[in-house]
């Protein structure tokens, strides 16, 4: 079945992102790993229901304490209606540095590190002009089985207001036959400056499933989303993890 796009409009785009917490573990030099998602999102914001294709991130290890990143995401928007249209995310190029990594040797295994990611955000559809910036602070900590990750950040975007970004991300591993692993998300923003007259910026919502791993370089997840602030308000998402190691 044909679906029609409505043109882009020449404005930037006042629909903001969804932030999603970061992972503070970097991979092992010349390891590439690429994480697709794609699901759909009913919301009750600017730019309606979504259904997302894809979201994706790859990440490379280059060296112990060093990662770079690429992450974007395009869905489709005001689904149901006549106004369907194509939009993007914008293009956030960075590299992630350990500042921190404790580890005791004991039979926990526990651990806690820091970690700071940082670099320019690129328009692509439909979204900020120019350049613009992201950062996060990571900090976080746990065990063999259980994982924690706070955030705390700003995403700076050309023609769009500032935006105070915050989480975490939780894990936590089941042994069973094959190895499952429980995950959730709270993430937030906060929108400041000039907002272009949008009336629903901020944002604030949950992630909660499951993942399991289907051989050592491929996991899945499903995933669902219970959003609290005008957008995104209900979704179902599985995404796809494969990593591979370059040299």
């Amino acid at each position: 079945m044909g679906v029609l796009l409505a043109a882009a409009p020449v404005e930037a785009r006042v629909f903001r992102a969804r932030f999603d917490p970061e992972t503070l573990e970097l991979q092992k030099p010349g390891n590439l790993e690429l994480n697709v998602m794609t699901g759909g999102l009913y919301g009750d914001g600017v730019d309606g229901s979504r259904y997302i294709l894809p979201d994706l991130e790859v990440d490379l290890g280059v060296l112990s304490w060093l990662e770079v990143s690429i992450d974007g995401a395009f869905s489709l928007t005001n689904l149901g209606t006549s106004d369907v249209g194509l939009g993007g995310d914008p293009l956030w190029t960075s590299a992630r540095f350990e500042l921190l990594n404790l580890k005791q040797d004991n039979q926990e295994h526990t651990t806690f590190g820091m970690g700071l990611q940082v670099g320019p955000r690129f328009r692509t559809i439909d979204n900020a002009r120019g350049v613009g910036l992201g950062a996060l602070l990571l900090a976080g900590g746990g065990t063999k089985e259980l994982r924690v990750v706070g955030n705390l950040g700003t995403f700076l975007d050309r023609d769009q207001a500032g935006a105070l970004v915050y989480g975490a991300a939780v894990e936590y591993d089941l042994e069973l036959r094959r190895k499952w692993t429980l995950q959730g998300q709270f993430a937030g923003a906060h929108y400041y400056g000039d907002t272009q007259g949008d009336t629903d910026p901020n944002q604030a919502f949950l992630l909660a499933g499951f993942g399991t791993e289907v051989t050592e370089t491929l996991q899945l997840s499903l995933l669902g989303l219970l959003g609290f602030a005008k957008g995104d308000r209900l979704g179902l998402m599985a995404s796809v993890t494969w990593d591979h190691q370059l040299w």
